[in-house]
């Protein structure tokens, strides 16, 4: 009863008091975007009771989906929901629900209740709280989309670590529940709130970055339903990327990855062939290899541009000669955008007469002697992936000097239909073409390629300049024939560093910095040991001692110092 009369004098006080500043708030909301000013859902009260909790509306539109979580970036929140839920302003209005007795002012802040349905044994205990505004669990989570780190389930990952969290530390709320508690957690609250939220900004390894162009591009699609994988953005992409390419024909696609399969399909490698491939890369470039049921022989990488090594590339051709098993092609990767010795394995290629495949999905804008990667062999590869320098959402390209090439490869991509007024089909085909939409977006994207890629640049020069001090990290460099991207700043750990590689990544992802070890080499990787490979131990050592540090294109050089501060803290202490 005592909690009662406290809650009700101070929320009346309270809302008396502010109203000229609700009313403000108010009027800045309904300005600044359409919809009602206050946003109203469904939440679970004291026992297990529905009630609608009442807020300032923060969002584009008031989405009442009981299952809505937002996520990091969520462009759904207004410049000024922003600022609204920064400061915590938007949960002022929860003052008419402590009035009306439906909230406390101290308690379990109330969740949406399919949550709470899944509470069992001692946990349901805090059910016979009276929710309120603020609580012990809203001072450690007072800014929750910043810790969803998964993105691709972030409702799953609420419920299994933020919300069971939240349960344990109400539950030892509920069991030494008294006033004097409740006043200090209020001006814990009061103080917090007053300097704006305190959970750190996650950093995010390589971003995606937007800007109005793109949505102007897809505007575009839809206004003229080209939304399918037909329409003039495609065209204009493709054309597009063939400028950048040194005028090589192109052919849009919805991955990388599909690019690739299709490179080996339209370089004749059969089941059984033997295709030599880089071991340090990603799954995807020998994951089609697989595909097409051909065998790979994995190349390790020299010290110099972490890529395939020269020597070992021709030991393994002479090898497979003398096996009677001439390879039929060469997975050639450009990692973390640095090209790779090209001259040399191009002459190796050309003295076999083996097509090489640039796999240069990290390496769009990278050159080698002022030649775009991509260019030197038989076919080229991009990606246009969510983490790219630029990227279509998901998306990929092939490229080839060989037009013929090209026009199979989308035909291939287009189930392999042929010219008939009705479906026919003399081939197998795939369903692998780019759609309209996301070649808008790609148009967009490549407006400031360039940009972007002395963005990428100065990042790597920043940390470069930085870190400096710290004779135990190196960096991945170019030679004078070389001109990289840099798509990811790497470092490596020198092998006296008192700091390992795992270190440095969870002292980084403590203060919500991603960061991520270099690529496991494919000899490595469970799926490929039964596989042959040519190992000098480069590769392994690499991934062992070397880490990605965050390269986004949006990072400012706050986000940037605060990296490189949290290193040398680690390496200072």
């Amino acid at each position: 009863m005592l909690k009662r009369i406290f809650d009700f004098i101070s929320a009346l006080i309270g809302l008396i008091v502010l109203l000229p500043f609700l009313v403000v708030v108010s009027i800045i909301i309904k300005l600044t975007s359409k919809g009602s000013v206050f946003y109203k859902q469904e939440r679970t009260g004291q026992n297990a009771k529905l009630f609608t909790i009442l807020k300032f509306r923060s969002m584009i539109e008031n989405h009442g989906d009981k299952n809505t979580v937002t996520v990091i970036g969520d462009q759904r929140i207004t410049n000024f929901g922003s600022f609204l839920r920064k400061y915590k302003i938007d949960e002022l209005p929860g003052l008419w629900n402590v009035l009306k007795g439906d909230m406390s002012l101290v308690g379990p802040r109330p969740d949406l209740p399919h949550y709470y349905n899944l509470l069992e044994g001692e946990d349901r205990k805090i059910l016979d709280l009276k929710p309120g505004i603020t609580g012990p669990a809203s001072l450690k989570y007072a800014n929750e989309e910043q810790l969803l780190k998964s993105q691709q389930d972030p409702a799953k990952y609420h419920y299994e670590v933020i919300f069971k969290d939240k349960v344990r530390i109400n539950l030892a709320y509920y069991k030494n529940n008294n006033l004097l508690i409740d006043l200090k957690i209020i001006f814990a609250t009061i103080f917090r709130f007053s300097y704006g939220s305190q959970e750190i900004r996650r950093i995010w390894l390589s971003p995606p970055n937007f800007s109005k162009s793109e949505l102007d591009f897809v505007k575009r699609d839809f206004n003229l339903s080209w939304v399918s994988s037909f329409g003039p953005h495609i065209n204009s992409f493709e054309n597009c990327l063939s400028k950048i390419s040194k005028d090589f024909h192109v052919a849009a696609l919805n991955s990388g990855t599909a690019s690739l399969h299709l490179a080996l399909i339209l370089s004749g490698v059969k089941k059984g062939d033997r295709v030599l491939c880089s071991s340090f890369t990603f799954s995807a470039s020998a994951n089609p290899i697989a595909y097409v049921g051909a065998n790979p022989v994995f190349i390790d990488s020299d010290i110099d541009s972490w890529n395939m090594c020269p020597i070992l590339l021709e030991k393994a051709i002479e090898d497979c000669i003398l096996e009677h098993e001439k390879p039929k092609a060469i997975m050639l990767v450009h990692l973390y955008g640095m090209p790779a010795k090209i001259d040399e394995i191009m002459k190796i290629a050309n003295k076999y007469d083996i097509p090489v495949i640039e796999d240069a999905a990290e390496a769009l804008g990278s050159t080698y002697k002022n030649k775009p990667l991509g260019t030197f062999g038989s076919f080229g590869v991009y990606s246009f992936n969510g983490n790219k320098i630029v990227t279509t959402s998901g998306g990929g390209a092939l490229i080839c000097k060989d037009k013929d090439f090209i026009e199979k490869a989308k035909f291939l991509a287009t189930q392999a239909r042929d010219d008939k007024p009705h479906y026919e089909h003399s081939e197998i085909g795939y369903n692998y073409r780019m759609s309209n939409v996301c070649a808008a977006i790609g148009l967009g994207q490549l407006e400031v390629l360039e940009e972007r890629i002395l963005q990428k640049r100065a990042i790597k020069s920043f940390y470069k300049e930085q870190l400096s001090s710290i004779k135990e990290i190196s960096f991945l460099d170019e030679n004078e024939d070389s001109y990289s991207n840099f798509w990811l700043t790497t470092i490596l750990l020198s092998e006296n560093s008192t700091i390992d590689r795992e270190q440095l990544r969870l002292h980084l992802e403590k203060e919500n910095i991603e960061s991520r070890p270099l690529w496991k080499p494919m000899h490595l990787q469970p799926v490929f040991k039964e596989y042959k490979s040519y190992v000098n131990g480069v590769s392994e050592d690499l991934f062992n001692r070397g880490l990605c540090l965050p390269s986004g294109t949006n990072m400012s050089i706050e986000d940037l110092k605060r990296v490189v501060s949290k290193i040398k803290e680690l390496y200072e202490a």
